[in-house]
């Protein structure tokens, strides 16, 4: 987090329009979710010199009762030809048809279903944090993304490879059938055919931020916030199967005692962050909520399946 996701996205949009795009959808849980992304898009088009009233107008929603926000929905612009960049909530699949781009923020807390229905054959943005508690951002990085990069990079080796498989050939005479110049020339035009396909759909390109935009590199107060709510633990080096992995039968069960869990120890929290790890990587829609449960819930408990060297090996976790 605050690594400038949706200031990228915003920024994107903007320069969308001074390339020509006419219809942009823009989603996200919540309308108040694309604050930074509508300011950032506002920044791109001043910086564009794009002036509102005269080349755009900006929609806001129709914000009622004390919970509600008011914040931008849609943007307007009237230059050349008619454009517009709009919220579309993520549940109405239909308003998406005619768009020719589409950008998803936030798209970890959208069901992975939602978000597989969104992309379509269309140029689109997706923006997420995959680390920590993000609702289904496990799900995006482990499904989503692994489809993603199977589809896109390995689709012209394995067609090649299952394409010159196929051809058997004579067990005999192999030479004069040139078995060999068959396969080579139907694995390159399955190649290439997979190819043109992927290309079709477009390539994928993924970019990550790393440096951070709201705190300065290296600061103390991220630092303890991420160790805090264990929102590392899943991409810890501290994760690292350091051992082999025993049977379960062999392992023996252990009934985790919360005061010494949560009791500042060193052990206890390097413990801690293990268990987290483990838990948002075997399952992967989690919440803050989780931690809190697992602290002081009366009606939960935790159990941990170690190796019978537990008590001797501090890695066996």
């Amino acid at each position: 987090r605050g690594r400038g996701k949706s200031a990228a996205i915003g920024l994107c949009l903007s320069g969308a329009i001074s390339f020509g795009y006419s219809t942009i959808c823009v989603t996200a849980p919540e309308p108040e979710n694309l604050v930074a992304v509508f300011d950032f898009v506002l920044r791109g088009l001043k910086a564009l010199k794009y002036q509102e009233h005269l080349d755009y107008t900006v929609s806001y929603n129709t914000a009622s009762g004390r919970e509600q926000t008011k914040c931008i929905v849609g943007v307007e612009i009237h230059r050349d030809h008619k454009q517009s960049i709009r919220y579309v909530r993520p549940d109405e699949p239909d308003k998406f048809a005619s768009a020719e781009l589409v950008a998803i923020d936030e798209a970890a807390a959208i069901p992975l279903p939602t978000v597989r229905a969104l992309m379509g054959d269309r140029l689109t943005f997706m923006s997420s944090t995959i680390n920590g508690y993000e609702g289904t951002g496990r799900a995006l990085s482990l499904k989503l993304l692994k489809e993603l990069r199977d589809s896109k990079g390995r689709g012209g080796p394995d067609a090649a490879t299952a394409a010159a498989d196929a051809i058997a050939g004579s067990k005999t005479k192999k030479g004069e059938a040139k078995v060999h110049e068959q396969r080579w020339a139907a694995a390159a035009a399955a190649a290439a055919d997979a190819q043109n396909a992927a290309a079709n759909s477009g390539p994928l390109r993924e970019i990550e931020l790393s440096t951070p935009i709201r705190y300065s590199l290296g600061d103390p107060i991220e630092s303890w916030l991420n160790k805090l709510l264990c929102l590392d633990c899943g991409s810890s080096a501290s994760m690292k199967l350091l051992g082999g992995a025993p049977a379960p039968q062999e392992c023996e069960l252990y009934h985790v005692d919360r005061d010494a869990l949560f009791s500042y120890h060193k052990l206890s929290e390097a413990f801690l962050q293990k268990l987290m790890g483990l838990y948002t990587s075997a399952h992967y829609k989690n919440t803050p909520n989780d931690l809190q449960m697992l602290s002081d819930a009366p009606a939960h408990a935790v159990f941990v399946l170690l190796s019978p060297s537990a008590e001797e090996d501090a890695d066996s976790l």
